[in-house]
């Protein structure tokens, strides 16, 4: 029995694998797929730079994408596995995180707030240097707040989180089927992240060239993650409490960059009723089009 019961384990395994194996080109041209798309994503605030206008609607449209896809991406989901994982009746720990994401990224920002000023302020100045040149008209309008530096980092960090939990389970995902609804479900919304990404880091004041930087990190989290999720035979990382509680925390970063800083920014000192509505507007079909996502994935 014992040797019948080996042989049954060993033909379950080798068919494992050979899924897997035929599994892999697939995952790796996801995994190049999805860094194209992140990449393109971030690149569309850098060919919109030379009209201030498209910037202004790019950054509305940023901040409706990033609370859709803090409402019906993160916490959607956040919610769905909390029950799963701790029952109904549970602590809701992961909208405390919500919370403290907020908190968080307030702390930082009002603590860089000084700093971010002076930057601002050496935009104006008679004396530009070649980082100046480089620098998007987002960055020199003058009725904009410019953002503190230090929410780019963070911002960057905790996507590039999400996106490498998301990818180990795409990596690990033995099922065809299964493979390519993950996939699409992570190429719907990394074009996304990383156009907000781009945005908020040139609205903090960043250079071209320091904005292609977080952004070329960006765009590795995903594929690294495939790639970890291909080789290391570990849990899904997207479906454990500390993944849960990281989108909570997340979506608390989106609220307070859409909401605090980057609409109302876009809002001040506008004159005309007619621009305030276009940008409400814009903003509006950033939130359509994430929820557009979140009813395509469903």
């Amino acid at each position: 029995r014992r040797v019948h019961g080996d042989t049954r384990s060993e033909a379950f395994a080798n068919n494992v694998l050979a899924r897997m194996d035929d599994l892999v080109p697939t995952k790796i041209v996801f995994a190049v797929i999805t860094a194209i798309v992140s990449f393109g994503g971030g690149m569309i605030p850098q060919l919109l730079s030379n009209s201030p206008t498209l910037v202004s609607s790019a950054n509305c449209v940023s901040a409706g994408v990033l609370m859709g896809a803090a409402l019906l991406h993160l916490i959607s989901e956040a919610s769905e596995e909390w029950i799963e994982k701790m029952k109904i009746g549970a602590y809701p720990w992961h909208l405390v995180m919500t919370g403290i994401g907020t908190i968080t990224c307030a702390v930082v920002a009002r603590g860089f707030s000084s700093h971010s000023h002076s930057h601002s302020h050496s935009h104006t100045s008679p004396h530009h240097t070649d980082d100046d040149e480089h620098q998007s008209l987002v960055d020199k309008q003058p009725h904009e707040t410019p953002l503190a530096t230090g929410v780019p980092y963070v911002l960057t960090l905790t996507m590039s989180f999400e996106c490498f939990f998301t990818g180990i389970a795409l990596g690990m995902e033995t099922s065809p089927a299964a493979c390519v609804a993950v996939f699409v479900a992570v190429v719907s919304h990394v074009w996304a992240e990383a156009f907000v990404l781009v945005v908020t880091a040139a609205r903090a004041g960043m250079t071209s060239y320091h904005q292609k930087q977080l952004l070329f990190l960006f765009c590795l989290a995903s594929p690294l993650g495939i790639g970890v999720g291909m080789t290391v035979e570990v849990a899904g990382a997207r479906g454990t409490v500390s993944g849960v509680l990281l989108r909570g925390f997340c979506a608390g970063l989106f609220f307070f960059v859409a909401l605090i800083e980057l609409l109302p920014s876009e809002l001040n000192n506008l004159s005309e009723r007619r621009e305030v509505l276009l940008r409400l507007f814009m903003f509006s079909c950033g939130f359509a089009l994430m929820a557009l996502v979140a009813i395509a994935h469903d």
